[in-house]
């Protein structure tokens, strides 16, 4: 009985972890599946070797080249890639963004095994804002993001006060919808003999247009846009004849369904 009693009492020995087999095949996997990864993404066929850029016609090519050819490679734990897996496109976008202010939007395509192709979407130019000499171009969301020089075709805003920093607003959407809704119906109904005109934003709510012919509309933005043009146009048909409009000053457009107009 003690002998028996004896060899219950023996405790086996642990065996190391070490030498666990299933532990070793764990490390063996491991070690394969991270020298395969290197392998796959430091391979050299799928390293990009093209950038194609696409939908740019006033931003140059080598600009945005060269900001996509800076965030183009990356590293590998301690080995520098360009593997089109890796890529940070996302990161090349922002960047593109805030390098060109010119680009209202980037997509980033991918192509293997070596290609990345980048779409951009230029701003179209709707306006020119201006403080004395100095002008931007604004996008339809009336944000500035160039200089610019005005032109015979350019509808130009003027405005004080306004900071002329690229990339922000500095005419508001509703102001802005305004101004081009009244450029457009003025030139529509040959309302002005020179058909050119400038606007100037006076205040929150109102905006002058100021003719080539030397006298100004004062218009808002807050009341009906129509029916403000509908009086511009019936008092210039039935109350000022073309030969006194040198002498015109102003007309004034913005209350109820009166035109108030003054000569000099």
């Amino acid at each position: 009985m003690r002998k028996e009693f004896r060899k219950l009492k023996k405790i086996k020995k642990k065996q190391s972890f070490l030498k666990n087999r299933f532990f070793l095949f764990g490390v063996a996997v491991a070690v394969c599946a991270e020298l395969l990864l290197y392998g796959i993404v430091l391979l050299p066929f799928i390293q990009i070797q093209e950038v194609r850029i696409k939908g740019n016609e006033s931003v140059s090519e080598n600009n945005i080249n060269s900001v996509v050819l800076d965030r183009l490679w990356g590293k590998f734990l301690f080995f520098p890639t360009a593997s089109i897996l890796l890529v940070d496109t996302l990161g090349i976008r922002n960047a593109l963004l805030e390098a060109i202010p010119e680009l209202e939007s980037v997509n980033i395509q991918r192509k293997f095994p070596n290609i990345l192709t980048v779409v951009v979407r230029e701003r179209g130019v709707v306006a020119l804002f201006c403080q004395k000499l100095h002008c931007v171009a604004i996008d339809n969301e009336g944000v500035a993001f160039k200089e610019a020089e005005p032109s015979p075709e350019s509808i130009v805003i003027y405005g004080q006060g306004q900071s002329l920093n690229l990339r922000e607003a500095v005419v508001k959407k509703d102001v802005l919808y305004v101004i081009l809704e009244f450029a457009r119906e003025a030139e529509h109904r040959s309302l002005f003999m020179q058909g050119e005109s400038s606007f100037e934003i006076v205040s929150e709510t109102q905006i002058h247009a100021r003719t080539k012919e030397g006298w100004s509309v004062y218009f808002t933005n807050t009341e009906d846009l129509s029916w403000q043009i509908t009086k511009l146009q019936t008092v210039l048909e039935n109350k000022i004849p073309p030969e006194k409009r040198r002498r015109l000053e102003y007309i004034d457009v913005r209350f109820g369904d009166q035109a108030y107009f003054k000569y000099r």
